[in-house]
């Protein structure tokens, strides 16, 4: 029996050991749009994240470069995130709630100045 309980409690040991962060709630799927030079990011989730899992997430930029995302969850299914301006135009990674999302950033696009205006003159 003494030898069936020191077995136990390894291997109870060795599975506490190798478990991950479990999330609440987890991301979907993303999408993401560029608002006046500032990417931002929106996940649809199932659940509510903690304080700390919404502080959680980053962007790694395909040079190399990381970036943390400020979230915040407007609803059970909904989750916006922005990130630092210096990422807009690559391809990153986006990691968030346990999920990764691969993308490229969308480059800011400023709106065509209005066509004039012709006035026929008699």
């Amino acid at each position: 029996m003494k030898r069936f309980s020191f077995v136990a409690l390894i291997l109870f040991t060795l599975l506490a050991l190798t478990t991950q962060n479990a999330y609440a709630a987890t991301a979907i799927s993303m999408f993401m749009r560029n608002d006046d030079g500032k990417p931002t990011f929106i996940f649809t989730v199932n659940g509510y994240f903690s304080q700390s899992e919404l502080r959680d997430g980053y962007v790694l930029v395909s040079n190399g470069d990381e970036y943390k995302l400020h979230c915040s969850q407007s609803d059970e299914t909904t989750v916006v995130c922005s990130a630092s301006s210096a990422v807009v135009g690559s391809d990153v990674m986006v990691y968030f709630g346990g999920s990764r999302f691969w993308a490229s950033t969308p480059v800011e696009r400023h709106p065509a100045p209005p066509a004039p205006v012709l006035t026929h003159i008699t």
